[in-house]
């Protein structure tokens, strides 16, 4: 319901395209899975590229998809 009613407002401003930046791990573990990545697919979000280890926490690096 959130991105419905952020999506319909940004339409009346005039703003046409709406982008994402997820944290996404090459592989899943206890900090991290590909959740919101199937989350935003399933909002009709397509993968347009890739942050490469520029978040860093618990000990690891994982990057982020845009």
């Amino acid at each position: 319901m959130l991105y419905e009613a952020l999506e319909a407002k940004l339409k009346e401003m005039g703003i046409l395209n709406l982008y994402a930046c997820i944290g996404y791990p090459e592989t899943e573990d206890e900090y991290l899975n590909k959740n919101s990545a199937r989350f935003h697919a399933r909002l009709g979000f397509t993968k347009v590229g890739e942050f490469r280890q520029c978040g860093y926490k618990f000990g690891r690096w994982y990057f982020y998809d845009t």
